[in-house]
């Protein structure tokens, strides 16, 4: 259709995260766990109107875990995720001195789904559900972000809570994260 141009996203991103875990037992030194965990996130950001904004996360998981009982690997999607914003404060300025300043505060909350590979071994459970790509359980999440950008630089910093409900008998616990990233933005169209 001629003059017909829809909109999927406004935004677009990658993220990466990792997390590292040691243990060695204190009375057997022969046992142990070497835990290694990595995230790759696509997300996605769709702003409504001024106030509202829909947020959805893809992540990518590569696990790995060596033990004194061996190696295990676990790579692929994880849980989706998707999370509603609410705007509550938005200033943007322009002056002689700055080009371009705004900042804003939105506030939110969203649901994490079950998508990701999630298979319990449940003589080994603790280290089994670690390692999955996904947790098996929907899960509820509470989040902040705040944004400034100077013309087409900024800086962003989240906060965010979720809460675990068990899944298979095993229930990981409550998790309040929190990040910081600086971005650069720029129109799509103009490439």
């Amino acid at each position: 259709v001629t003059g017909f141009r829809r909109v999927l996203f406004r935004s677009v991103g990658q993220r990466y995260s990792f997390r590292t875990f040691n243990t060695v037992l204190k009375e057997n030194k022969d046992q142990f766990s070497k835990d290694f965990y990595q995230t790759f996130d696509l997300w996605l950001g769709y702003t409504i109107n001024k106030k509202l904004q829909l947020l959805a996360f893809i992540p990518y998981n590569l696990n790995f875990s060596s033990t004194d009982d061996g190696e295990r690997r676990n790579y692929g999607l994880g849980d989706a995720t998707l999370i509603g914003n609410y705007n509550i404060f938005e200033s943007k300025y322009s002056t002689k001195k700055y080009k371009s300043v705004s900042h804003q505060l939105w506030i939110g909350g969203g649901i994490k789904l079950p998508k990701g590979r999630y298979q319990l071994d449940t003589t080994e459970m603790v280290s089994s559900a670690n390692i999955q790509s996904g947790t098996g359980s929907l899960d509820f999440l509470f989040n902040t972000n705040y944004s400034f950008v100077y013309e087409n630089w900024g800086i962003s910093a989240n906060a965010n809570y979720k809460i675990n409900p068990s899944s298979d008998g095993f229930r990981f616990g409550n998790r309040f994260t929190s990040s910081t990233f600086l971005f650069y933005s720029f129109d799509l169209s103009s490439l």
